[in-house]
Order: C-alpha cells, then sequence, then structure tokens
C-alpha cells in the first residue's frame, strides 16, 4: 500500500509540477501543457505561447501576403519556418510521450530509483529549454523575412 502511494503521489506531483514548470519557465513548445494543436484536431493552437505565436503571426502574414506586397521567396520562407515549427512540435510531443511512458515505467520499478528519474527530468528539461530557445530562433527569423516597410504595414494591418 505504501509503495502505491508512493508511486501515485510522485507521479502526480511530477505531473503537476511540470505542466507549472514548462507554462512558467520555457514558453516555447511546451509539451507538458498540449492542449490543442499539434495532436489536436484544431490543429491550430499550440499550448506554448512562443509557438502559439509564431503560428498565429505566419497564418496572419500569408493571409495578408498581398496587402504586404510579399514576393514569392518570401512567402514560401514563411511557409517553410511555419512547416519546421509543426514538425518540431510533432517530434517534441512524441518525445515527451516517450519520456512519460519511461518515468511511469521507473516508477513502477520495485525500488524507486530517485537519481535514474532525476536524470531523466533533468535531460527533459535541458531538451525543453533547448526546443524553447529553438522557437524563438525560429520567431525571430520569421519576422526577418519582411522588409522594414512590410513590417510596418504589417502593424498597421494588424491594429
Amino acid at each position: 500500500m505504501k509503495k502505491l502511494l508512493l508511486v501515485t503521489s510522485l507521479t502526480a506531483l511530477f505531473t503537476l509540477s511540470a505542466a507549472g514548470q514548462a507554462a512558467a519557465d520555457y514558453g516555447g513548445r511546451c509539451p507538458y501543457k498540449h492542449k490543442s494543436g499539434y495532436g489536436s484536431h484544431s490543429g491550430k493552437e499550440s499550448g506554448c505561447p512562443i509557438t502559439a505565436k509564431l503560428m498565429k503571426k505566419a497564418r496572419f502574414l500569408l493571409k495578408h501576403q498581398t496587402d504586404l506586397g510579399l514576393n514569392e521567396n518570401q512567402v514560401q520562407a514563411i511557409k517553410a519556418v511555419k512547416m519546421d515549427a509543426k514538425k518540431a512540435g510533432i517530434r517534441q510531443m512524441a518525445e515527451m510521450a516517450i519520456f512519460k511512458i519511461d518515468v511511469e515505467s521507473k516508477l513502477s520499478e520495485t525500488t524507486v530509483d530517485m537519481a535514474g528519474i532525476n536524470a531523466m527530468i533533468d535531460t527533459a528539461s535541458a531538451e525543453m529549454a533547448a526546443a524553447a530557445k529553438e522557437t524563438v530562433a525560429s520567431y525571430a527569423r520569421l519576422k526577418a523575412v519582411l522588409t522594414a516597410d512590410q513590417m510596418a504595414k504589417a502593424k498597421t494591418l494588424w491594429m
């Protein structure tokens, strides 16, 4: 009974703390906080604010490409950044699902390997931080596609 209580408590604690940490600290691809997006039916929003902003801006730019005077190379570059972000999100979600299975497996063992689980958490956190930084870089690449005049026009259209 004690083991079951420990495993249940650790699983609940890990899930809740991980979701809070992902939402508060990483801001990028937050697989813990996934509500809709890459694995969902809507396919429009990510649970992560940076990815959601990147996707929203890409959709906006593509929707207003004529108004902004985007050339074909710019449109292709925007589509490429958007597609790469979608692919990265799918990969991150798959990695997180595998991570979750691995942690649950370790927690179900007779003796809880705290050091091993902590190492897994540290690795997953480092990977999530790297993914968040890559999302910020992708967002910067998206914004860099537009000229200064096009960016000013986009801001006007946004308002």
